[in-house]
């Protein structure tokens, strides 16, 4: 995993600007109140989840704007439905690398501030495994491939942010099948969800 950082430590090194007190880092947590899903591979599935829990590092490209580079640990869990009589279930891991931009120009009120944001998604790596009814390893992920887009609008009021987001991702988890099914249809998702999130800034 601290591998995987490397080429995102040195990006925001490279881009930040000479005062290091310009610098912000910002820690998000999305809470989903709706997703819809398919998900090849399983029959009738059901998701639980998403979770994706982030942080990024912020850095000014032009008033009120804001770059953003960071990361976000991304969980799912599959299961099978319940009308499917040979059952299995999948666990769905992925570090998701995150560039976006926020801007923040616009005051509704005294100290609050609307912040729009746009950000898109690439997994970088995570586990995946594929398990039957009796929790033996069917099979394991070897890649993960993917991309996906968050767009968020929140209200800032000092160091604190909430508001509402939506998302879309296609996650792809190579080599990761149900071989009593198809040996060659690796497991994929795709989401769409939206719901509320919290965020904190430092500065």
């Amino acid at each position: 995993m601290f591998v995987r950082l490397i080429p995102f430590i040195l990006i925001t090194l490279l881009l930040a600007p000479s005062g290091a007190s310009a610098l912000q880092v910002k820690v998000t947590l999305p809470i989903p109140v709706s997703t819809l899903h398919t998900i090849e591979g399983f029959d009738n599935a059901t998701l639980y989840g998403p979770s994706d829990f982030g942080l990024k590092v912020l850095t000014p490209v032009a008033e009120d704007t804001l770059m953003g580079l960071g990361i976000s640990l991304f969980r799912a869990r599959v299961e099978d439905g319940d009308s499917v009589s040979q059952k299995y279930k999948g666990v769905l891991e992925a570090i998701m690398f995150k560039l976006g931009v926020e801007y923040s120009g616009i005051e509704l009120f005294q100290d609050f501030q609307l912040v729009l944001e746009l950000t898109v998604d690439f997994p970088t790596g995570g586990p995946g495994r594929v398990e039957d009814a009796n929790g033996e390893k069917v099979s394991n992920a070897q890649s993960v491939s993917g991309t996906g887009y968050y767009t968020s609008a929140a209200i800032r009021w000092g160091q604190l942010e909430g508001g509402f987001f939506y998302r879309s991702n296609h996650l792809n988890y190579g080599d990761m099948t149900i071989p009593a099914r198809d040996p060659n249809q690796d497991i994929s998702l795709h989401f769409t969800s939206y719901g509320i999130v919290f965020s904190y800034l430092f500065k």
